[in-house]
C-alpha cells in the first residue's frame, strides 16, 4: 500500500513545478504497516518505479526498512542520493549517485 504524502515546492512557483514534475512522473512516499520506509517513490511515466533514499554521508549505508521496502515495491531502480560526486554500487542492486546524476537521469528521460 503507497502513501500519498508529498510536498513539491519550486523556487517561485510551486503550483508550476508540481505541473512541470508531473509530466516525468509521480513522486511519493513509502511506508509499509511494519514501518519499512522509502524516502522518495518515483512511478515513471510508462509504469516504471524508482525507490530512492536520501542520505547526509560521503559513506552511505542502507537501513533494513529500505531493503524491506523494497521487496515490497520492487522497483526498477534502487537509488541512494549522497552529497559525494562519484557513483558507485552497494549490494543488492543499490546504486549510490549525486543528486546531479538523478536530475540527469529524469531529464534523459524525456
Amino acid at each position: 500500500m503507497l502513501s500519498t504524502a508529498a510536498l513539491i515546492r519550486g523556487p517561485s512557483n510551486p503550483l508550476k513545478s508540481a505541473q512541470l514534475f508531473s509530466r516525468r512522473g509521480s513522486p511519493l512516499f513509502y511506508r509499509s504497516g511494519a514501518g519499512a520506509e522509502v524516502d522518495l517513490v518515483l512511478t515513471l511515466p510508462g509504469g516504471a518505479v524508482w525507490a530512492i533514499e536520501v542520505k547526509r554521508n560521503l559513506a552511505p549505508k542502507v537501513e533494513r526498512g529500505f531493503h524491506s521496502a523494497c521487496e515490497d515495491l520492487q522497483p526498477e531502480r534502487r537509488i541512494v542520493i549522497y552529497p559525494g560526486t562519484e557513483a558507485f554500487p552497494l549490494p543488492n542492486g543499490i546504486e549510490v549517485i549525486s543528486l546531479h546524476q538523478l536530475g540527469q537521469d529524469l531529464l534523459a528521460l524525456r
